[in-house]
């Protein structure tokens, strides 16, 4: 299955540029808090004003970075899914990266040492809801192209609901107690595609 986000602020900023009404526009991705802005701390708000006005050449895509979770969700091209009894994978034409998440209901297994760009995950079901929690990130990811960044101590917990047969809801619950005054919430559209990825990832 190929599916990509038809939010199309998505890739480029999760909350609206300021100064800007945050609620009533329909592109706004952030559901809570009410006011539709991520809720930093005084300092990491500076530090993302600082990288917008002044550091936007540290954009990780443009260094090759893989985008990291959840950034990734809504990159360019979509993403194809690929399921197993046991095993999970979602793939991207876009750097070509890819996320492997394990169904089997195994805990988080790595050490605090270990940090990834994309993060450890694990999953399990809720019913028809694919449940995704993931940790041990580095900080060298945004959560968007706009300059929000993140510390080591991200923490992302994705639900995939698949609406109907063309369509997925994806909601995202964001923590990281070294940026955000609180956990908060994304909520975007996945549309189903007809093409296949490049080759190289089937």
């Amino acid at each position: 299955m190929l599916f990509r986000s038809v939010t199309p602020s998505a890739a480029t900023a999760i909350e609206p540029a300021k100064g800007k009404a945050a609620k009533g526009k329909g592109k706004n991705l952030i559901v809570s808090p009410e006011d539709g802005f991520i809720p930093y701390t005084a300092a990491a708000r500076a530090k993302s004003d600082d990288i917008v006005a002044n550091r936007m050449y540290l954009e990780p895509e443009l260094h090759c970075f893989m985008s990291g979770v959840p950034h990734n969700m809504w990159t360019q091209f979509g993403q194809q899914i690929f399921q197993t009894k046991d095993t999970l994978m979602i793939a991207w034409e876009f750097q070509h990266s890819r996320r492997i998440i394990p169904l089997d209901g195994r805990p988080h297994v790595l050490p605090d040492s270990v940090r990834q760009f994309q993060g450890e995950e694990v999953g399990h079901w809720e019913g028809d809801t694919l449940v995704v929690d993931s940790a041990g990130f580095n900080d060298k990811t945004w959560l968007d192209g706009r300059g929000h960044p993140h510390s080591e101590e991200l923490r992302v917990q994705e639900r995939f609901t698949r609406r109907d047969f063309g369509h997925m809801d994806l909601s995202l619950t964001i923590d990281d107690p070294k940026m955000y005054t609180k956990a908060w919430t994304i909520k975007v559209t996945e549309d189903r595609k007809s093409t296949r990825l490049n080759s190289s990832h089937t």
